[in-house]
């Protein structure tokens, strides 16, 4: 199944609004107009964004998952108005962000036709060459993650 998942950096001062009224969601996501242009923030759209963070659990890298885990959910999930929201902190992004600068692209390909790995959205089997279309997933998170912890953000990750 495809889910459309956004993940937003965020910096502390707003994920503490955020944490005190879970209407300001609205603000975050762009469906509430402000002209407070603090809510204009870095984000990402994934369309597959739960087979970028099986992946990379299936070749060693859980640290993605563990923290933003729509399945199971986490310390800090939200909700508001049909979306599944889950927050990395700042420590916890850059958590993310070491670990995914040491990924790569063979390492993947091998983990991930060794456990014959298969998306959610197709329920087919990857085949070796299209792991590079995963890969190219990976490296937009690697480098928004990289940004964020550079600004030391936190990310607020939002499934429909």
């Amino acid at each position: 199944m495809s889910v459309t998942s956004t993940i937003y950096a965020v910096p502390p001062a707003l994920l503490k609004r955020l944490r005190k009224d879970n209407e300001l969601f609205g603000s975050l996501f762009g469906e509430e107009e402000t002209s407070d242009a603090s809510w204009k923030v870095e984000n990402l759209v994934f369309v597959d964004f739960e087979d970028t963070h099986r992946l990379l659990r299936c070749a060693g890298y859980p640290t993605l998952r563990n923290v933003l885990d729509f399945e199971n959910g986490n310390d800090e999930a939200f909700e508001y108005g049909g979306y599944d929201i889950q927050v990395a902190t700042p420590a916890k992004v850059k958590k993310i962000a070491e670990e995914l600068a040491r990924v790569t692209l063979a390492e993947v390909r091998t983990k991930g036709l060794e456990a014959e790995f298969s998306t959610d959205r197709r329920n087919e089997r990857l085949k070796p060459d299209d792991y590079e279309a995963q890969f190219d997933e990976i490296e937009r998170a690697r480098v928004f993650f990289a940004a964020a912890a550079k600004a030391g953000n936190a990310v607020v990750a939002a499934a429909m």
